[in-house]
């Protein structure tokens, strides 16, 4: 679904959607225009710095109040306990995911008549994964895998460098993976896949995914014993002793055993195995799933990736929040709850304004015309991504929402986002390009 109203301007647009998600669900309405004032001012300001957050509203004219005054409205939004990223984007998230998700949600809904539906549905991919604010707060974030990056779903926070009980610790994974599920509409909870790194190759994670009903590829640590049908156990590293090995069925022959369970000081849990490492590869990939163990796992486990992409962009490289002077867990959480809202209006921004250049693009291969091409040189190396693929869909939305009029008009959005099953931006872009000049 793509949209754009040339007579609401971006202020207008993001109240009015913040509204219809929180009002229903008993919010005040002075904490929803304190909450969309904070989201409007994320679209448009440079970084997450409360003075560049000032001036970004400032300019937008979405108040008349002064500059401090804006700013003691900014403060008293991060003090507001009910802003609790536990708390709000439960309330937030579940409509606008049906949204987000149509496209998926129309498949499912089609593909229900066949039998072997369940077996053959794409599975959404949910990423988990943990970062820090420099040495101040640890970040514990996961959410849906798109075309490079990740749309956050639930976040926790709490003080870097200060040790959690593993009770405390279980809980706040517990929590996190109950709020994803609670957030995706209810027929996609079954075809889940969790992508982790090897901080959660670990028995006690295993067994909450397991509960959930989801699949997995958690990468391993190389000292995690596996066994074999053959009934012979081994570390995970021996499994990909040397750049190039490669370990799964359908890949090694047929004679040799495969792995059948992994973690033997937990009592093993059943499970599959696969291990590859990659010749431009520092360490290989020790993998464990519940999927079957062909090389697939690795694609799927590839896609992990995206939510560096999504730290960057809340870190340095758009919001840049390494350079706020905050480091309360709590201010930070609600904080973050306001730039996980800018990150899927920027989404929706970067998409609509990718799929008009890829039209145009395509448009123009019509056209008949006489060109000059420059031949290839001999020895440059091709960069085969497009213009277009050369930016990701972040930053195609930031900049679009910096350079529009926004005061005025709500730049065009696409809130029904196509094509979940592709690869990143930039071999999409490639791919939706083949054919063209």
């Amino acid at each position: 679904m793509i949209g754009s109203s040339d007579e609401v301007g971006l202020a207008v647009a993001v109240r009015s959607w913040v509204e219809q998600q929180l009002r229903p669900q008993g919010f005040a309405l002075p904490l929803i225009k304190r909450i969309s004032l904070v989201v409007v001012g994320l679209l448009r300001a440079e970084s997450a710095k409360r003075g560049d957050l000032i001036l970004a509203i400032e300019r937008l004219k979405v108040s008349s109040a002064q500059p401090e005054s804006v700013g003691r409205r900014i403060a008293r939004t991060l003090d507001d306990p009910r802003l609790e990223p536990e708390r709000v984007l439960p309330y937030i998230l579940p409509g606008q995911m049906r949204i987000l998700l149509a496209e998926v949600l129309d498949e499912h809904t089609r593909s229900e008549s066949d039998p072997q539906h369940a077996q053959r549905f794409p599975l959404l991919r949910v990423v988990i994964d943990e970062s820090t604010k420099l040495a101040e707060v640890h970040l514990l974030v996961a959410g849906l895998a798109y075309q490079g990056i990740v749309i956050p779903l639930a976040i926790r926070v709490w003080k870097q460098n200060v040790s959690l009980a593993p009770e405390d610790y279980r809980a706040h994974l517990a929590s996190l993976l109950s709020s994803v599920e609670e957030i995706l509409p209810p027929v996609l909870r079954s075809h889940i896949l969790l992508l982790a790194d090897r901080a959660y190759g670990r028995p006690d994670f295993i067994d909450l995914v397991d509960a959930l009903g989801w699949r997995y590829v958690i990468r391993l640590q190389g000292q995690t014993l596996i066994k074999c049908s053959d009934g012979a156990t081994a570390a995970a590293r021996t499994f990909a002793p040397r750049k190039g090995s490669v370990w799964c069925s359908g890949f090694n022959p047929d004679s040799w055993p495969t792995a059948v369970a992994a973690f033997k000081n937990a009592g093993w849990r059943a499970c599959q195995f696969v291990a590859a490492w990659a010749s431009e590869a520092d360490e290989p990939w020790l993998l464990v799933t519940n999927l079957p163990a062909t090389k697939e796992r690795f694609l799927d486990y590839a896609s992990r990736w995206a939510i560096e992409r999504t730290f960057l962009a809340w870190k340095s490289h758009g919001w840049d929040i390494e350079s706020l002077q905050m480091n309360s867990p709590s201010r930070l959480g609600r904080y973050l709850v306001a730039i996980a809202l800018a990150t899927i209006w920027t989404l929706a921004c970067g998409v609509a304004h990718t799929i008009k250049l890829i039209e145009d693009r395509l448009a123009r291969r019509q056209e008949v015309r006489r060109a000059v091409v420059q031949l290839r040189l001999p020895f440059a190396e091709a960069d085969r991504r497009p213009w277009i693929g050369k930016f990701s869909l972040l930053t195609w939305g930031r900049h679009v929402l910096h350079q529009a009029a926004c005061q005025v008009s709500c730049p065009t959005l696409c809130w029904s986002l196509p094509d979940w099953h592709a690869p990143v931006w930039s071999i999409h872009a490639q791919q939706l390009l083949a054919t063209s000049p």
